[in-house]
């Protein structure tokens, strides 16, 4: 009986970041909808429903002190410590996957510098920006950032940026921004820029900006609303206000992850992973600043519609059976190329998107491939040079490399670069069965041996054309069929009818 077995399937140069404090302590909410005004203290050691206009929100409980690279697997965690800046979700629960319409258009953001006094149990925080630096923030970084990697289909933001407003001292909830704070702040804001003339309420995004408390997170944003909060200069606001702007947006974290096979040996991916926090550095959503190279992942980029060409990404559901196929990549960050740009390969229940990106300095050039969360969107960069010292700064899989995924079933193959395209193979370990119809049964089965296979037994078939006599007839599976090197192959062998001169 035929029996195919199954097959598992450099710091940047203008890095400077100084984070990150800004993701040291989280709370991950997930609401129906945005709540204004003041809300009840909260208990963050466990869930809390919370009654507002329109609905409820649910807290996810737990503050969480965390270090680079702890952390599982997020199938099994849905909620990391990782996502700190991440305080509201307010998108659909398949709201990550590709959008009917693009983002498009230009949208209204409003930068609103809050000040406050000290008291008895907190220090005064001033500002210390001016609206000209603050509304530089957006239309210098993220304006230009989101204009060229949607190749112009989104125009960014109309930035109106307030203040310095003074208003009364927040109350930290166990010397931490808890959100009840944020929200106590923003109704704060909202009510000090309405005295003034200014509607919060008529801008598509609000970022409300004081300067450093050393108790709150670098920045927060609502994923797939309209606000975000910034806590004090780093010299990289062109990296956070992006980042944050483009949760806003609707798309969640690119990290990175570090996986060990049964051994305990580093590999790209595998069944025991480890999430790393941030070390995408090919992403703004991840650790990089947002220069022209460092666009989003794939990911995201369809996630926001901006795959919004025939062409741009391949779909493909991997199946070890099929022959190899080749595809040509341009480079991700090549806005005006009508190569094919991404592939999202499904393999069972996990999901790889491959990119193509030129060279970065100091990052290495070469296919970016990521593992997609399922859940919220999140994306993974796999190290396809794990356990080196360069963590993950030679992630991407170079030149003349391949990448083998599933027990030897998923193969991609890094060809080389053709006019300034990746040349890449996806294919499969799997062999096309020999074909040894017509062959004498000994030899058949001596050569399908040699080539991986094996042959337990065949059966015997009358042969009434006469053309087969002791050799084979039939095999199973048929020539060609791609198919594991040790699969069992069934074969019928010819006999003589019975009786006197039947054959010659």
């Amino acid at each position: 009986m035929f029996n195919l077995k199954g097959i598992s399937l450099l710091e940047i140069i203008r890095m400077r970041l100084k984070i990150l404090s800004c993701f040291a302590f989280c709370t991950l909410i997930v609401c129906s909808e945005t709540a204004v005004g003041d809300t009840p203290a909260l208990d963050n050691d466990k869930p809390t429903a919370i009654a507002v206009e329109g609905g409820s929100k649910l807290i996810e409980g737990g503050w969480y002190n965390f270090v680079n690279g702890l952390g599982t697997d997020d199938r099994a965690a849905p909620t990391l410590p990782a996502d700190d800046d991440i305080l509201f979700d307010a998108r659909s629960t398949s709201s990550f996957a590709p959008r009917l319409a693009p983002i498009s258009g230009a949208r209204k953001a409003l930068v609103i510098i809050v000040e406050w006094d000290g008291d008895a149990s907190n220090p005064p925080v001033l500002a210390d920006v001016s609206r000209d630096e603050a509304k530089s923030w957006v239309d210098e970084y993220a304006t230009p950032y989101f204009q060229l990697i949607s190749r112009g289909l989104f125009q960014g933001w109309q930035t109106t940026a307030a203040g310095p407003y003074l208003i009364r001292s927040p109350k930290l909830a166990r010397s931490i921004c808890d959100d009840s704070w944020r929200i106590y702040l923003a109704g704060e804001a909202d009510a000090a820029a309405r005295s003034v003339g200014i509607n919060p309420d008529s801008f598509d995004n609000i970022i409300y900006y004081n300067s450093h408390t050393n108790a709150c997170p670098r920045g927060n944003a609502e994923l797939g609303g309209k606000r975000a909060w910034l806590d004090g200069l780093w010299n990289d606001e062109d990296y956070l206000v992006t980042h944050e702007l483009g949760h806003n947006l609707g798309v969640h974290h690119s990290h990175g992850t570090r996986c060990v096979d049964v051994s305990g040996a580093p590999v790209p991916f595998s069944a025991n992973c480890m999430q790393v926090d941030y070390e995408d550095r090919y992403s703004v959503m991840g650790r990089a600043l947002p220069l022209p190279y460092n666009v989003l992942a794939a990911q995201h980029l369809n996630t926001l519609g901006w795959f919004f060409k025939q062409g741009d990404l391949e779909n493909i559901v991997f199946d070890p059976r099929r022959p190899p196929t080749h595809y040509y990549l341009a480079p991700l960050e090549q806005q005006s190329s009508p190569v094919l740009k991404a592939l999202k390969i499904v393999n069972g229940e996990t999901t790889f998107w491959v990119e193509y990106r030129q060279s970065a300095s100091p990052w290495s050039p070469g296919l970016i491939i990521r593992r997609e969360d399922p859940v919220d969107g999140k994306t993974f960069l796999l190290d396809m040079h794990p356990g080196g010292s360069s963590g993950f700064v030679d992630a991407p899989l170079a030149a003349g490399e391949t990448w083998t995924y599933g027990a030897g079933a998923m193969s991609i193959f890094f060809r080389g670069v053709v006019n300034g395209y990746a040349s890449i193979s996806v294919s499969s370990t799997y062999t096309a069965l020999l074909n040894v119809v017509g062959t004498d049964v000994i030899a058949a089965i001596q050569r399908l041996r040699t080539a991986g296979f094996n042959v337990i037994n065949w059966t015997s078939k009358i042969d009434r054309s006469c053309n087969y006599i002791d050799l084979v007839m039939s095999q199973w599976p048929t020539a060609g069929t791609r198919s594991p090197s040790d699969t069992n192959v069934r074969l019928t062998v010819g006999v003589k009818p019975s009786g006197r001169n039947v054959c010659p």
